[in-house]
């Protein structure tokens, strides 16, 4: 197509017509225009069509396009006079040709409504079927149309004609006013808003983003606006769950995060954890994205263990403890994976502890133990506070199960074990006595048990506080001393014997006084 733009500017300094009306007409900018005016780029057909019909001259005259049928004989026909009627009047016209052009005219005219319904049809049907609500008022603040998402959300009949209804019709006063007052200001202002609000009549239930544009004829004035509403209260809803969540785990004192497996990213980390990534300031976090959380995260797990934290069992809790390089130092980290399911969505918590002391410690122990265990005496290390109302003990040596005929791990269920089962009834009293009111800084205490076959054996305790796992704490250490017992009695008997004997007492008499057999008799 060839456009003749030095005609067009002569018609439109012949015509006098201002070239911003052309401008508005065409609904196109001033630069465009201007680079039709300099030849630097040329129209499409249909702005030339329109631009012809605007200037009121044929298209032929500011292109090399044909003019169309119906085009031509309007042109011809109606140009010639501004009503329409002369033409038909002219007595050099035939009836045939009069009608012919009427036929064509009503022909057009019929054609133009059909394609106009059959638009509508398809901008109904795509506005309908749009996962939008979406309405359209004119400069007065009145409907002139809306989707079907629209008259269900107002809770109207299927087929409600909202056409020149106001809001207070269609809606609760409190949202009539509000809705109204927005319409009003972009009206007023005739710029575009878009921002996240309720959506009317839901009760405050749903939002959405609502985008609320005007809308201007070819003069350039406002003849009505659009409204979009595009719902996001399931966003909504879960960005306050996630808030929720965020807040309970922000309050634990330990390093926490949280793995989405439904969209398989971590969406939290709590303080405790950004202090352990070294991220708690806000200007290593950059826009605060978790995902420079995660990228540091990924860097100290080694690759099987990443896996094995994203892989967690759904029915299972686990803990494994891995090797890390946290702030350029090798460290050993517990992590405890657990399931926990909020608002019917699948999260992986993870608790970090630094447990890298804790396993020294135990290597110590270890060697301690080894070293206690060769010991023939039970060392036992319990609290030191409130001893009665505590049932925990922190430590103890395989050898009660040789004193006592218990197992250690009956120990560590039950403190009170040593003294509702083992210590005799006769000596319960003073070993609470001896221990709770610190006695043993300055005595021993001996006392007799019951083993858990019922042997009687004589103990010896000797205790001392200590700090364990910066606990206050008593350190017990029980022997077995009933064959010193024994030897003791047997020696005061011997030595009682032996006065007895030289006083020149008869042997059945001094083994009747001393509970003596006679061949112990003979024997001294």
């Amino acid at each position: 197509m060839i456009f003749y733009r030095n005609k067009l500017l002569s018609i439109i300094k012949n015509k006098d017509i201002k070239k911003v009306s052309i401008q508005k007409k065409l609904n196109i900018s001033r630069p465009a225009f201007w680079n039709w005016e300099k030849g630097k780029t040329v129209p499409s057909e249909e702005n030339v069509r329109k631009l012809a019909r605007i200037l009121d001259v044929k298209v032929s005259e500011i292109s090399d396009l044909k003019e169309k049928e119906l085009d031509k004989h309007i042109f011809d026909k109606i140009t010639e006079s501004k009503t329409g009627n002369n033409w038909l009047k002219q007595t050099h016209a035939s009836f045939e040709e009069r009608a012919r052009i009427k036929n064509n005219i009503i022909n057009g005219i019929n054609k133009s409504f059909d394609e106009l319904a059959e638009s509508k049809m398809v901008i109904s049907a795509l506005l309908n079927n749009m996962d939008i609500i979406f309405y359209i008022k004119n400069h007065l603040n009145r409907y002139i149309t809306a989707n079907n998402n629209f008259i269900d959300t107002m809770k109207l009949n299927k087929n409600y004609n909202v056409n020149g209804k106001a809001d207070i019709d269609l809606m609760s006063t409190c949202d009539a006013k509000r809705n109204q007052t927005e319409d009003n200001a972009v009206l007023k202002s005739r710029k575009k808003i878009t921002y996240e609000g309720i959506i009317p009549n839901s009760r405050k239930k749903r939002w959405a983003i609502i985008i609320k544009t005007p809308i201007f004829n070819d003069d350039g004035d406002v003849y009505g606006l659009a409204a979009t509403y595009l719902d996001i209260t399931e966003s909504k809803i879960e960005s306050e769950r996630r808030k929720l969540l965020e807040k309970n785990i922000d309050l634990m004192s330990v390093a926490s995060t949280v793995y989405d497996k439904d969209n398989d990213r971590f969406i939290y980390f709590n303080k405790k954890a950004l202090e352990l990534l070294a991220l708690n300031n806000e200007t290593d976090l950059k826009d605060k994205s978790y995902q420079v959380a995660e990228i540091y995260f990924k860097r100290f797990l080694s690759h099987d263990s990443y896996n094995k934290l994203i892989n967690f069992s759904q029915n299972n809790n686990e803990v494994f403890t891995v090797e890390a390089k946290i702030r350029n130092k090798t460290c050993l980290l517990e992590i405890r994976l657990s399931n926990i399911e909020h608002f019917g969505r699948n999260y992986i918590m993870a608790i970090f502890y630094d447990v890298t002391e804790l396993r020294l410690l135990e290597e110590k122990l270890k060697v301690l133990d080894a070293s206690m265990n060769q010991v023939n005496a039970v060392v036992c290390i319990i609290e030191s506070e409130d001893y009665e109302k505590h049932k925990e003990n922190y430590y103890i040596t395989d050898y009660v199960e040789k004193l006592y005929g218990y197992k250690k791990e009956e120990f560590y269920a039950d403190n009170y074990l040593l003294r509702k089962k083992i210590i005799h009834e006769d000596y319960v009293e003073g070993y609470v006595n001896w221990l709770t009111k610190k006695k043993y800084y300055t005595e021993k205490y001996r006392y007799m048990i019951r083993a858990k076959n019922g042997e009687l054996k004589w103990c010896e305790s000797t205790a001392s506080e200590i700090m364990y796992q910066n606990k206050k704490c008593i350190a017990l250490i029980v022997t077995d001393i009933t064959e010193r017992i024994k030897q003791e009695e047997l020696q005061i008997k011997k030595d009682i014997a032996k006065s007895l004997k030289v006083e020149g007492i008869d042997s059945n008499i001094i083994s009747k006084t001393c509970k003596l057999n006679l061949e112990q008799v003979n024997y001294l």
